[in-house]
């Protein structure tokens, strides 16, 4: 489950919740944004305990072992990796991950046997599938279902698995999945958004919605963005068009972040995550929308970090923050 609890205490500012959310939900009018760490806690059973899962995988030395994306760093300079071995590595450890979750959750020895017989081939999320992540089949107890019963056409996400298609897929969706292009060695796959250089006939609808991966899709691996690297790459292809006139995000998605009110979920502010994706692309669109951004928060603040985030907030033109785990945002908001 995702820490975003609040602080012991009366908040100095109580946030006032918007009636309008419901109303753009209904209205097919909300893009939600989710964080890969809120998947990653509400799937894998918890972000942190993955990232340390990989830091003893490197024998990472130094004490900032929270920080991804400098493991990462340090993985490819220790071991010269390529690009591309790095993340391939990287995504096997994660899948190492999840194993390690089944033969603790009790799923039995022969089941696990024969997922690790066919998982030759595949990437993390379809071994995830094997092994039965996401759970799902809780309902309305569930985040992620209740995400996937939404009406809405387009969902964006900063995680590289395709769990959200699987929670659509169970509730009885046909999902289509897309990766941001953010460097050139991305552009030869095949794109449900265009067919031969022009627009295809696949528009998204709440029935046959659109998952965006922001940050990569695990089935390219070099399309992840992982290392401090790669941070910086993404922020300059996306604010600079890759330096050729051309918008690494798809003009489907970028209209509908700018037409829509905006939910982010699951996001920490100071995360390297967060702020790409603020200075990226939210930020370019500070004078549209405004007052229509809604922020469900993965942080456990004080109150003076609650008043600073608020403040930052409301100068990106978000509402007041929503101070809950996101069981309970989901549950009562959505």
């Amino acid at each position: 489950m995702v820490r975003i609890k609040t602080s012991e205490g009366q908040a100095a500012t109580e946030p006032v919740q918007d009636n309008n959310l419901g109303q753009r939900i209904t209205d097919g009018r909300l893009v939600p944004i989710i964080s890969g760490d809120a998947l990653e806690d509400m799937v894998l059973n918890g972000h942190d305990k993955l990232v340390s899962h990989y830091a003893k995988y490197i024998s990472y030395p130094l004490n900032d072992q929270s920080e991804l994306h400098k493991m990462a760093k340090y993985q490819s300079l220790i071991k010269e990796f390529t690009d591309q071995e790095l993340k391939a590595d990287y995504l096997d450890v994660v899948a190492s991950h999840i194993l390690a979750l089944a033969e603790e959750g009790g799923i039995p020895s022969q089941a696990i046997t024969e997922a690790r017989a066919q998982s030759e081939g595949l990437k993390v999320s379809g071994f995830a599938k094997l092994l039965g992540f996401p759970r799902l089949g809780a309902g309305a107890t569930n985040p992620l279902e209740i995400l996937a019963n939404l009406k809405l056409p387009i969902f964006i996400t900063t995680s590289p698995y395709t769990f959200i298609e699987e929670a659509l897929r169970n509730a009885g969706k046909n999902p289509q999945n897309e990766f941001c292009r953010w460097h050139a060695g991305l552009d030869g796959f095949a794109s449900i958004l265009t067919s031969s250089g022009n627009a295809s006939d696949y528009k998204p609808t709440h029935q046959e919605p659109l998952v965006y991966h922001l940050y990569g899709l695990d089935k390219h691996e070099e399309s992840l963005v992982l290392t401090e690297d790669d941070y910086l790459d993404f922020l300059m292809a996306v604010s600079q068009g890759r330096g050729k006139d051309v918008d690494p995000v798809h003009s489907i998605v970028k209209g509908a972040l700018e037409s829509n009110a905006l939910l982010l979920m699951g996001f920490s502010l100071p995360s390297w995550s967060f702020r790409t994706l603020y200075r990226g692309l939210i930020k370019p669109m500070s004078g549209v929308n405004v007052y229509q951004r809604y922020c469900c928060l993965q942080v456990v603040p004080d109150e003076a970090e609650k008043r600073y985030y608020e403040s930052y907030l409301k100068g990106a033109h978000f509402g007041k923050p929503y101070w809950k785990t996101i069981n309970d945002f989901c549950r009562e908001d959505l």
